[in-house]
């Protein structure tokens, strides 16, 4: 773990060299489907739990209170 590796390091985020000028990175094949994936668990959570039902207990007893007082 805290040995020497087999690389020195250059200064750079993951020592990958950077490209020549007017090109772009090239993505690796596990990028894609991982950003992807992670996309869309954040978008099914932010929907999924903003549209959640009410279920907490003094809401219900509110609700049950203003029915019954209604019925009064």
């Amino acid at each position: 773990w805290w040995g020497p590796g087999d690389r020195e390091p250059c200064g750079r985020l993951f020592n990958e060299t950077p490209p020549p000028p007017g090109q772009r990175r090239k993505w690796e094949d596990w990028e894609f489907p991982y950003y992807t994936a992670w996309t869309i668990a954040i978008i099914m959570l932010t929907v999924g739990l903003s549209s959640k039902p009410d279920t907490r207990i003094d809401h219900w007893a509110r609700r049950q209170a203003i029915i019954r007082m209604r019925k009064e």
